[in-house]
C-alpha cells in the first residue's frame, strides 16, 4: 500500500513539494503547508498502523525514503521494518546511498526479501512505468512469491479500483 494517504496536488511533484508550491500560489503562507503535511502524516501513520495491526506481516517495507522518513508510527523501529528507496527511481534504486549504508535500494530490498521464509503477495499496477519488471524481480527472490497485476489504476489502486484490490486480497487469503 502507499504510505501517503493523499496524492500530490501537482502531477509529477512529491507531496511536500506540491504543498509548498500550492501554499505559495494560494496563500503565500508556508505554515498552511506544514499544517497540511502534519495532518497527512498523522492520518497516514494511523492508517498504516491499523493495517499492520490487522495483517500482522512478517516484514514491513518502505520503498520510499521520504515515506520512511515521514513515518512516525508504532512500527518505526520494529525489527521487521526495512527502509529502502523507490524502485521506480533509477538513481536511488541503482546508486549506493549513505542513508542505506552505501548500498543500493535494490540491494537492500532483495536482501530483505531473501530473508523471508514465507512467500509474499504483490498487487501491482499494469499501468506504472517499469512496474511489471520490478514485480517480476520479486518473483525471482522466491519462486513462491505471487504477483497480481491490476489494470485501470496507477499509484493508488486501493482508491482507484478498490473493489478489484479487495478481490485480489480475498483471493490471496483463501
Amino acid at each position: 500500500m502507499n504510505y501517503f494517504q493523499m496524492p500530490s496536488l501537482l502531477s509529477g511533484k512529491k507531496y511536500w513539494n506540491s504543498l509548498e508550491y500550492d501554499s505559495k500560489l494560494c496563500t503565500g503562507n508556508k505554515e498552511s503547508a506544514y499544517e497540511m503535511w502534519n495532518k497527512c502524516v498523522q492520518k497516514s501513520d494511523a492508517v498504516l498502523d491499523a493495517v499492520i495491526d490487522i495483517l500482522e506481516p512478517t516484514m514491513i517495507v518502505f520503498t520510499s525514503l521520504s515515506a520512511g522518513k515521514a513515518y512516525s508510527g508504532r512500527y518505526k523501529n520494529d525489527k521487521r521494518t526495512v527502509y529502502t528507496s523507490h524502485p521506480q527511481s533509477p538513481v536511488s534504486w541503482n546508486k549506493p546511498l549513505k542513508s542505506l549504508q552505501n548500498k543500493t535500494g535494490k540491494e537492500v530490498y532483495e536482501h530483505a526479501l531473501k530473508k523471508l521464509e514465507t512467500p509474499i503477495y504483490v498487487i501491482e499496477s499494469r499501468n506504472m512505468k517499469d512496474a511489471i519488471a520490478i514485480a517480476d524481480s520479486y518473483k525471482k527472490t522466491n519462486s513462491g512469491n505471487e504477483i497480481v497485476y491490476l489494470s485501470n489504476c496507477k499509484k493508488y489502486p486501493q482508491l482507484e479500483i478498490a473493489d478489484k484490490v479487495v478481490e485480489a486480497i480475498d483471493m490471496f487469503l483463501k
